[in-house]
């Protein structure tokens, strides 16, 4: 898992850089293999003005299915990213999840037509 990180007009301190490291590390640590790279873009949106005005831009780009992507605003830099990582792990999760249900699992379909049930049986056994 690659991580690239980029900073509009927000100073990149040696401590943000630790810090986003290790929150999206231990959010996605046990996805990695299936992930090519992860892109986070932190910006000041209002600059001086003040606000909510911190943005977050997390891409999460895997090796065989389309990207996640998810976007934060808070006060503070750090605030941003724990939006963004609080919630990205679930949603990779869940995901994979989805993933696997679709290759293995029978499809709805499929499970309406192999039931033992049918309309007919149903509606013949509320007439008699």
């Amino acid at each position: 898992m690659k991580l690239e990180i980029r900073a509009l007009h927000v100073e990149m301190t040696d401590t943000i850089r630790s810090y986003i490291e290790r929150r999206i590390g231990f959010a996605l640590d046990r996805f990695a293999e299936r992930i090519r790279t992860v892109r986070l873009r932190i910006g000041d949106v209002n600059s001086s003005r003040g606000g909510m005005d911190k943005h977050c831009q997390l891409a999460v780009l895997f090796t065989r299915s389309s990207p996640i992507t998810l976007e934060s605003r808070d006060l503070t830099v750090q605030g941003a990213i724990d939006r963004v990582s609080s919630r990205i792990g679930s949603l990779v999760a869940r995901h994979f999840q989805r993933g696997r249900r679709r290759r293995f699992g029978k499809s709805a379909r499929q499970q309406f037509e192999s039931s033992s049930f049918s309309i007919t049986t149903l509606l013949s056994g509320r007439m008699l």
